[in-house]
């Protein structure tokens, strides 16, 4: 009648195990009974073969820490025996002959599995057949999503994937991806609009600046409204020309720092358009408790390098009431929605050229009215912890005895 097993190695002997923490203090000639041969312990010689199904058994998490002694053929043989398993975290397989076959052995010995995942370790070969599961379960049934790879993947005969999710959006709850080809902007765009149960979402690649890491570009993510509203947890990053904003040509003056009344290029008033799209996208999601929002500068024709620092770049007028009286713009009313933030992190910094000028008193007690029950922040490197700007200053103060940090 198992419901639930964890089956897991471990080489290295830690005190918090007591079992091991025993066997190291127990004198050499005292043998564990795991050290004894079967007879020695009053038991047969060979022990019974369970050859039952476990039907009972719905949860299987498989850890091996030796990292090369599991193989696809022990999977197989082990999930022969688990017809109703909803959720299963596979163990590392180093080498997969055919991702596709297994994925497809998968779903027929468990096909009543909802939720998936991998540990993520280096060299681990199962993120492809995880992937490949969501088009081979039955529609509307997966759950939980899990896939991390080390280094980053391909799943060979695969487009675009939004397909896959498109399969699993009215049940689809958490997505957790990273490191995979295939998962490019369109997709990212139709998790986004067709999820509508999704909580939480973390998509990410690993490696900085680089234009491959997992991102949505700025037009995909404002072209239709986001279904995710019950999302809790979001991990993005958003791809944007850095022209106007971020690669200045010779002959422009930051916005922020022009005399007023502040005039605005075409160019400029179009990206703020659609970056106040992309706000109010996010200031929707009023169920938030954490969101890492990134931001990546990529230069469209390919000269300049992707710009992907959190400490360098900021999402430009997000953090900014603006003013009305100069013209200066500012998005930040926009995020009112999120009451029930509690992390803030990427591209966030208020120690940046821009956000030095357009953050102030204003924005800061609107942070602290709008966003009562944020404890972290991104706002602030470490290395100014011993001199902290005075309005985040004042901020601490009204937040003292709580929870409440605000470097990254």
């Amino acid at each position: 009648s198992f419901e639930f097993i964890v089956i897991g190695t471990e080489e290295e002997l830690h005190g918090r195990f007591s079992a091991l923490w025993d066997y190291i203090h127990t004198p050499q000639e005292q043998l564990q009974p795991w050290e004894k041969d079967e007879a020695e312990c009053g038991l047969p010689e060979k022990a019974p073969r369970r050859q039952d199904l476990l039907t009972h058994l719905t949860r299987l998490n498989i850890y091996d820490g030796r990292n090369d002694s599991f193989s696809e053929d022990l999977l197989r043989a082990m999930l022969a025996h688990c017809p109703n398993l909803t959720h299963i975290s596979m163990p590392k397989l180093t080498e997969i002959r055919n991702p596709q076959g297994l994925a497809q052995d998968i779903a027929q010995l468990c096909p009543r599995l909802k939720s998936v995942q991998n540990y993520g370790e280096e060299g681990d070969a199962t993120a492809a057949p995880i992937l490949q599961l969501l088009g081979m379960l039955p529609p509307q049934q997966v759950e939980s999503l899990s896939c991390i790879a080390q280094p980053p993947f391909v799943v060979s005969g695969f487009g675009d994937l939004g397909g896959l999710f498109r399969r699993h959006s009215s049940t689809m709850r958490s997505i957790e991806i990273h490191s995979s080809h295939n998962i490019g902007s369109k997709t990212i765009q139709t998790i986004l609009v067709e999820c509508e149960a999704l909580e939480q979402l973390s998509v990410d690649w690993g490696l900085s600046n680089s234009w491959h890491q997992l991102r949505i570009v700025l037009e995909d993510a404002i072209e239709a409204p986001w279904a995710c509203t019950r999302i809790q947890e979001l991990a993005l990053s958003v791809a944007i020309p850095d022209e106007p904003f971020h690669h200045l040509t010779e002959d422009r003056v930051p916005y922020y720092e022009r005399p007023a009344p502040t005039a605005l290029f075409p160019d400029e008033k179009e990206q703020l358009s659609s970056l106040k799209d992309l706000y109010r996208q996010i200031g929707a999601l009023k169920e938030l408790h954490s969101l890492h929002l990134h931001a990546l500068f990529y230069d469209p024709k390919g000269v300049r390098s992707v710009s992907s620092d959190d400490q360098a770049t900021t999402f430009p007028a997000m953090l900014s009431l603006g003013c009305e009286e100069t013209g200066r713009p500012g998005f930040l009313h926009h995020l009112a929605g999120l009451t029930k933030l509690k992390l803030l992190y990427g591209s966030v910094s208020a120690e940046t050229r821009e956000t030095r000028t357009t953050i102030g008193m204003e924005e800061v007690v609107w942070m602290e009215q709008h966003w009562p029950v944020l404890q972290e922040g991104g706002f602030l490197s470490r290395g100014s912890r011993n001199n902290i700007p005075k309005i985040f200053r004042w901020w601490k103060e009204q937040r003292a005895g709580k929870r409440f940090f605000i470097d990254a």
